[in-house]
């Protein structure tokens, strides 16, 4: 199929288009096909990440100049004026997280908590009004403040700016600042004796009239956008100290246990070397032993009898008196001599068999538990990489956490004070 033939016409050659063909270039036109559909995906998809990150971008830039870091009242502390009367009620603390569920409870109690100044407040009210109550008696407050203005009498003074719709049904803390100015402190009357009656209370100057005058912060945008940044690269500068120490520990936990692991082969290698050299010496010293009697027993009681027939008048003797012969019994009792022997030799090598392979396993247990304790090891080894890997995510989430919550409550403290911006 598909081979060239010969044209009846043209005398050329000409190709058949069969079905492996046509079904090849099917193939390939499909696959370019969903080639090209694939780069268009993955182009939409680069170009929404691009357009997602710019909307982000703009949001953390948008969060970042709406941001206002200064506080109302030094840091929700009570104002007070001269005289340490506090002329508004408390600001609570976090303010900014008043729709949050965990801080209901806080809220709650920071709101109905009472402070010092509070209860010297309620202390002089009460006495001011035993004074209307009983006019003909004098009693000395221990404080100084018995000529304070009808203000203390009346209580703390409240919030007069009006609130819009906005601002109070976002945040019920909402208290705008205050500038109290100062008063000239009142001079104590002096006490008259019981004895006498009481005097005619002489004319008082007019009170000075406390005004108050709300003032907006004066933001310096510029060194807020260079503060922010600056902490912002601090920030990254301890992440990136962080990861450096983090990293230097690993290595220098991986080179340890490196060097603990060469060390244990090095011991195990000298130790396997300590035990064949042994069972050298063993084999040799049965070798050794072997020799040594060969030489001291058969081979010297076969020179003895040479010797002895070496001498002219012992064999003469030998072939006159035939009294030298040996008998049977002999014969047997010395076969049965060394056949003993060489079963206490042989029972000796048998015995010398034994400890070698005990010898033997005992290696064998040896390198199994060496290699389960560096098994053990590499487990510990990926067991603290995993961990330290883990550490470093959870780390990167919780600063991402911390920063995102700092910038959300920062926005919405900001809005809930200027809702126009």
């Amino acid at each position: 199929n598909g081979a060239p033939s010969k044209n009846n016409t043209g005398g050329g050659l000409e190709f058949r288009d069969d079905a492996s063909r046509v079904s090849m270039s099917r193939m390939k036109s499909s696959y370019g096909e969903e080639l090209k559909r694939q780069m268009e995906a993955d182009k939409q998809k680069r170009r929404k990440s691009k357009e997602k990150d710019r909307d982000e971008d703009i949001d953390f830039l948008q969060e970042s100049f709406n941001y206002q870091p200064f506080g109302r009242g030094g840091a929700g502390a009570p104002l007070r004026d001269q005289f340490g009367n506090m002329i508004t009620s408390r600001k609570p603390q976090m303010r900014g997280d008043h729709e949050r569920q965990h801080f209901k409870r806080f809220l709650n109690k920071s709101s109905r908590g009472s402070s010092r100044a509070s209860h010297r407040s309620r202390q002089r009210r009460q006495s001011h009004a035993k004074n209307d109550r009983y006019e003909n008696f004098e009693e000395e407050d221990e404080d100084g403040f018995e000529n304070e203005p009808d203000l203390i009498a009346a209580g703390p003074i409240s919030n007069t700016t009006a609130q819009t719709a906005a601002q109070m049904a976002s945040n019920r803390f909402f208290k705008p600042d205050y500038i109290v100015d100062v008063q000239p402190k009142k001079k104590k009357a002096p006490r008259m004796p019981a004895m006498f009656p009481p005097r005619e209370p002489e004319p008082q100057p007019p009170q000075p009239q406390v005004t108050y005058q709300i003032v907006q912060p004066q933001v310096d945008w510029a060194a807020w956008r260079n503060e922010l940044f600056a902490l912002l690269q601090w920030e990254r500068w301890q992440r990136e100290e962080e990861e450096k120490r983090r990293k230097y520990q690993w290595m220098n936990d991986e080179e340890k246990y490196k060097n603990e692991r060469e060390a244990m082969e090095r011991g195990f290698q000298r130790d396997l070397e300590d035990r064949r050299r042994q069972f050298m010496d063993i084999q040799q010293e049965n070798l050794e032993r072997m020799q040594d009697y060969w030489e001291h027993r058969h081979d010297e009681e076969m020179r003895r009898w040479e010797e002895m027939m070496a001498h002219p008048r012992y064999v003469q003797y030998l072939d006159r008196d035939n009294s030298v012969k040996l008998s049977q019994a002999f014969v047997d009792q010395l076969g049965s001599t060394m056949r003993l022997e060489l079963d206490k030799i042989k029972g000796n090598m048998d015995e010398r068999d034994l400890e070698l392979l005990k010898q033997i396993a005992s290696l064998k247990k040896d390198a199994t538990v060496a290699d389960r304790e560096r098994f053990d090891s590499l487990a510990e080894v990926d067991r603290m990489r995993g961990e330290l890997e883990n550490q470093k995510a959870l780390d990167g989430i919780r600063h991402k956490y911390v920063y995102n919550t700092l910038l959300w409550d920062k926005l919405m403290d900001h809005k809930m004070r200027y809702p126009e911006c």
